[in-house]
């Protein structure tokens, strides 16, 4: 579930290591305590140099980037920090109206701290002996959307570069993350953006169940942000059929992330992860705890699932078989609420990642509600290498011309498209 054509162009460029005034670490700590605060509140800034920058006469090319540790709230509703970055556009806005903020959920990018886009967006790739590799691969897209006008807010996900563990999947974690790291935009100084500006949402893969879990969402959480339109790209709204896919492919050892998740969040979760575990299943679930996902793909995309569990079941259905981790997974599932926005969602037939039949019940879902929803089948490719992923990479570079289109219509307010049936 990850990337672009043109970020894995720009990866080819070469490795580049950290720019010598590289993050310390610390940026990264907690404050002990954030009761005194609110969901938005800016907690830490610092200057993030953009490894893909230009230098101009009216400044750098796309714009200047902050990156930011941001007061955010967890699934259950506890006050957690979260950390990303804020991009403000060199460039003028033209459309109508003021500047509006795009807050951007990227596509999966691992559970280990050395994978959070604010990180990887200053040094675009970062690499531990011997498969350790950590690669911003949504810059380009980000860089694009700034290019326009726009300003963009990244967020990291809860516990992805903060301590704890990242929750893959987690439907009002990822979503609480997307509409606080809005909020955190609003509220830094000396910005383009102003308190009343219009929002886009915007995802995808990982980054599009973010995104349309933050729409359904946003009504209830963050009434205060006027958001305009959500782009979710193949969103993994049912996390169940997911698994399964996955479990097809070389991205299998992604399920490891959806475990920990679990295990984190929920206290019933883990004696229940460890039974279905065989000895192999526990050292990959712990190890991959620290891995990004070119480093998950490369050392578990060949193996067989059916080592990882004490039955000599697959993985995905040891889980769908537990009670305790099927009724959790359902939980995460998207389109029981209604986003009061119009919704863009991209998705393919001969996608083996995320399940077109998902993205077509959470599209069908949303129009029973009455939300404007457009699901676009155009950016259609054929069955290329089935398991590997390669048709739900392709997509998005196929869908971001039109997904930026109907973006900036629905920031001027244009009526929006639907292919609901009444």
């Amino acid at each position: 579930m990850a990337g672009s054509v043109a970020a894995i162009a720009a990866l080819l460029c070469g490795l580049q290591t950290p720019p010598a005034n590289a993050t310390p670490e610390d940026f990264y700590d907690v404050p002990a305590d954030l009761s005194t605060t609110a969901p938005g509140d800016v907690l830490r800034t610092e200057p993030l140099p953009l490894a893909l920058s230009i230098p101009s006469a009216d400044g750098p090319l796309p714009g200047h980037a902050t990156r930011i540790l941001y007061r955010s709230n967890d699934t259950h509703g506890n006050p957690i920090a979260v950390s990303g970055f804020y991009l403000e556009p060199t460039a003028d806005w033209t459309g109508p109206g003021e500047r509006p903020l795009i807050t951007l959920a990227v596509g999966t990018q691992g559970q280990g701290d050395a994978c959070a886009p604010s990180k990887t967006a200053g040094s675009l790739l970062g690499y531990t002996p011997p498969l350790g590799l950590a690669a911003g691969y949504e810059v380009p897209t980000i860089e694009l959307l700034a290019a326009g006008g726009f300003a963009v807010v990244v967020t990291d996900y809860h516990g992805l570069g903060t301590p704890g563990v990242h929750d893959w999947l987690n439907r009002e974690a990822t979503a609480h993350a997307v509409l606080d790291a809005a909020r955190a935009a609003k509220n830094l100084p000396a910005t383009t953006i102003t308190p009343t500006a219009p929002i886009g949402i915007w995802g995808y893969s990982q980054g599009g169940g973010a995104a349309a879990a933050a729409a359904e969402l946003q009504p209830r959480y963050a009434p205060d942000l006027d958001v305009r339109g959500t782009f979710a790209g193949a969103p993994p709204a049912d996390p169940l059929q997911l698994l399964s896919a996955l479990d097809a492919t070389i991205d299998k050892g992604y399920i490891a992330w959806a475990l920990n998740g679990l295990a984190a969040d929920y206290p019933q979760a883990g004696p229940e992860i460890q039974g279905i575990l065989s000895p192999a299943g526990q050292t990959w679930l712990q190890e991959s705890a620290t891995h990004c996902y070119a480093e998950s793909i490369a050392r578990y995309g060949l193996l067989d699932s059916r080592a990882w569990t004490s039955t000599g079941e697959t993985i995905s259905s040891a889980i769908t078989g537990n009670p305790v981790l099927r009724e959790l997974l359902a939980q995460q599932n998207i389109g029981a609420l209604t986003p009061n926005a119009p919704v863009l969602m991209v998705s393919n037939t001969a996608d083996d990642i995320v399940p077109h039949q998902s993205v077509e019940q959470l599209a069908t879902d949303w129009c029973a509600k009455g939300v404007a929803v457009h699901l676009d089948k155009a950016a259609e490719v054929p069955a290329i290498l089935p398991g590997t992923s390669t048709v739900h990479v392709l997509v998005y570079p196929l869908a971001t011309a039109r997904a930026l289109d109907w973006m900036t219509q629905r920031l001027a307010d244009a009526p929006a498209p639907s292919t609901c049936t009444r």
